[in-house]
């Protein structure tokens, strides 16, 4: 009987796998939606990810709004002035992908 596979003996090669490092693993044409304020998926990893699976070969586009927050919103009292609500452009986009 082969020994059990456990966590800890997979998690290192799982680890290997993630796109950053494979961009070529991606095989599915990819839209990412991020902000400038977006701590959580900062523009920082989103862009050099879309620029990588597209030099794998892969299908990846990527769009920054400007000044604002995770959820493509303006908020008084926390977002920069002049911020434009981005929710409408980010469907309409994605809408326009999937076409």
């Amino acid at each position: 009987m082969p020994p059990a596979l456990t966590l800890n003996a997979v998690a290192p090669l799982l680890a290997g796998m993630d796109a950053w490092r494979q961009p070529g693993l991606i095989r599915s044409p990819l839209q990412l939606h991020y902000s400038d304020q977006d701590h959580h998926s900062p523009p920082g990893w989103n862009e050099p990810l879309v620029q990588a699976v597209n030099a794998a070969g892969g299908l990846a586009e990527g769009h920054l709004y400007a000044s604002d927050n995770y959820r493509f919103e303006v908020e008084p009292g926390w977002s920069p002035a002049g911020s434009v609500p981005g929710r409408g452009c980010s469907i309409e986009r994605a809408l326009a992908y999937l076409r």
